[in-house]
């Protein structure tokens, strides 16, 4: 069950790092009266350094646009801006990974690049995006390490599980074995048995997690303002491998630790 919920978690915090990183860009504000022909070297110098998925020219006209989206509430700043625009053009970078926006500053910051470049989001946010990367890094590495260990904790729990059902059936098998019966014919039994019960482990389990993980979808809901949908969603992309994945983990820690106990206590 344990591992379920760590499966479950994992895909759902691996979900939304994903959508998490692909709202981290890299935005450089240009100075007014940049030529066409200095951007086109700056998009290439950083297309040189890193691996991009995209590099957007944001107009003056589309940054009004976007800043209507951010502060439609605020009417006075909304005239404002459409009067004046005092907001700059601009190049948003988004990389295939985050940690390569640190490299992206670096061709920035390059002395030919000085007289064209206000500012950059980077520069203001660069703290914030360092920590959020290293969380990023650490959740993924914290998942892979808790599941080897629960894996661990479950291979140890069927191990013994199984070497007292054999001592509780001594008298059984004994008499099994001087009736003539194959090693085969005494072993199955415990292998169905632990197999089974794997399966009905991680029929039960992802059930189970499956429900906590629909309430819990609703408090995010309210307290976080997330969409309606995303469960569904995570649900209708996941559940069907998450299930598949449980039953084939499941039956086979079980099968393989009821081997290995019959093995070593059943001779």
């Amino acid at each position: 069950m344990t591992i379920t919920v760590l499966i479950i978690s994992a895909l759902f915090i691996q979900n939304e790092i994903k959508n998490i990183e692909n709202k981290i860009d890299f935005e450089i504000y240009l100075n007014d009266n940049v030529s066409a022909d200095k951007i086109s070297v700056l998009k290439e110098a950083i297309n040189n350094a890193v691996e991009v998925t995209s590099i957007e020219f944001i107009t003056k006209e589309q940054a009004v646009e976007r800043y209507k989206e951010i502060f439609g509430d605020k009417e006075s700043l909304i005239a404002y801006i459409e009067q004046e625009n005092p907001l700059k053009e601009s190049l948003v970078v988004k990389t295939k990974n985050t940690s390569d926006l640190d490299k992206v500053s670096q061709v920035v910051e390059r002395d030919d690049y000085k007289d064209m470049i206000y500012s950059s989001s980077y520069s203001r946010n660069r703290a914030v995006i360092v920590k959020l990367i290293g969380v990023i890094d650490f959740v993924q590495k914290a998942g892979i390490l808790i599941g080897l260990i629960f894996i661990i904790i479950a291979v140890s729990v069927v191990f013994s599980t199984v070497r007292i059902a054999i001592f509780s059936r001594k008298d059984e098998i004994e008499i099994m074995k001087l009736v003539g019966a194959t090693d085969w014919f005494v072993h199955a039994p415990f292998l169905i048995e632990s197999g089974l019960y794997g399966l009905l482990a991680a029929i039960l389990s992802t059930i189970f997690v499956t429900a906590i993980g629909y309430y819990v979808s609703l408090i995010a809901q309210s307290y976080l303002g997330l969409s309606g949908g995303f469960f569904n969603d995570f649900v209708a992309q996941y559940l069907l491998f998450v299930l598949a994945f449980q039953i084939l983990l499941g039956v086979t820690i079980s099968v393989a630790s009821a081997f290995v106990a019959i093995r070593k206590h059943l001779k």
